[in-house]
């Protein structure tokens, strides 16, 4: 199956975006907050791709550099050809002409562009996200269990392990590109809990929702929570 380019993609995205962001809060259904889910995880993994490119367009650089300074031939912009800008191929001396730095330092500038914009969109649908859990409640997210504690826990308790769970997923701890974009959403997702646990009002309706969720409640019976380390297991 051919793969839409990083523009065809991210077109696609933005306009799905812009659909959510218009549906009013006083709207939203869990059905919402749904599509608000599955649309972040499709930018975040727009964005593991973007980065993967810019890394392959770095590396196929170096290549270039390195055949130009050494004869002629065909010099293949691969990294070019992951932003889907085709028949970028030329010859040793149109390259020079041109500049083979100028070609690939655009392409760079376009991969960084590309995942700013993508991080700009993710911190709205973040907010958006919480918005909507905070006024309908989300019976489907086990809120208790992200953050690692009991219903029962104590304001103080919820707060302390909020601080512990968010520095242990900061993403400037990983350097790895993927597992940096696991760790983003993983500390969305506690960010997200710590919102409406900390907030009694909000905490007293979640609570309410997830008593009388029938259905979420065997799914919080039996669900496995996982470790950091059974984390990363599961994403290899």
């Amino acid at each position: 199956m051919t793969r839409l380019s990083f523009e065809a993609r991210t077109q696609k995205l933005l306009a799905e975006f812009e659909r959510v962001r218009s549906i009013p809060i006083s709207e939203a259904s869990p059905s919402t907050l749904a599509q608000v889910r599955d649309l972040r995880a499709r930018f975040e993994a727009l964005k593991s791709d973007v980065i993967d490119a810019e890394n392959a367009i770095r590396a196929e650089y170096e290549r270039a550099i390195s055949r130009a300074s050494q004869k002629g031939g065909t010099i293949e912009l691969v990294g070019i050809f992951l932003l889907g800008k085709r028949g970028l191929g030329k010859s040793y001396q149109a390259a020079l002409k041109r500049g083979i730095t100028q070609d690939f330092e655009e392409a760079i500038a376009s991969c960084q562009g590309l995942i700013l914009g993508i991080d700009q969109i993710l911190v709205s649908l973040g907010e958006i996200a919480s918005q909507i859990s905070g006024s309908i409640g989300d019976a489907r997210e086990d809120y208790y269990a992200i953050l690692e504690i009991t219903p029962s826990a104590s304001p103080e308790e919820i707060k302390e392990q909020y601080h512990l769970l968010i520095q242990a997923w900061h993403p400037d701890r990983f350097t790895n590109p993927k597992q940096k974009a696991a760790a983003e959403a993983k500390a969305k997702q506690i960010n997200e809990a710590y919102e409406v646990l900390r907030d009694p009002e909000k905490r007293s309706r979640y609570d309410r929702i997830r008593t009388a969720s029938t259905t979420s409640t065997a799914q919080w019976k039996t669900e496995k929570r996982c470790d950091k380390n059974q984390f990363w297991k599961s994403k290899s």
